[in-house]
């Protein structure tokens, strides 16, 4: 079974508050869980660099789908993290992830990609430096 959900997402610039704190990462484990809403999956993400705000070394982070016992769930705007993947992982001031500011690396290329979000990294970074988020 594939269950899709479709969240209207504005842009990246308007979507990510300033106050989020955006690292790039390896995500070392994947947990999916599955409860009355669906699938969810936990990542640790161990931290190699902070693009904006600080963070430890290490984070954990639980969003919406996954794949589990032969059932995947994707939201549109959300990767679906394997372990082993290079990422970028954005976290509110209390810990969690916002559904938006969540990208896979490929090189220099970012994904998902979507209308009116950063496709490049280098794209990415000046976003991030100027505080135009």
């Amino acid at each position: 079974m594939i269950a899709w959900i479709t969240v209207a997402l504005a842009s990246y610039q308007t979507e990510v508050p300033t106050d989020t704190t955006v690292v790039r990462g390896v995500i070392a484990h994947v947990q999916v869980e599955e409860d009355a809403r669906g699938l969810r999956s936990t990542y640790e993400v161990h931290v190699e660099e902070c693009l904006r705000g600080a963070a430890p070394d290490w984070l954990q982070v639980t969003l919406p789908g996954g794949e589990h016992e032969g059932r995947r769930m994707e939201v549109a705007g959300l990767p679906l993290w394997k372990v082993g993947d290079d990422a970028i992982v954005s976290v509110d001031p209390e810990g969690r992830a916002p559904l938006n500011g969540q990208f896979v690396v490929h090189g220099e290329a970012l994904s998902p990609s979507l209308p009116g979000w950063p496709q490049r990294l280098a794209h990415l970074e000046e976003l991030l430096a100027a505080s135009t988020l």
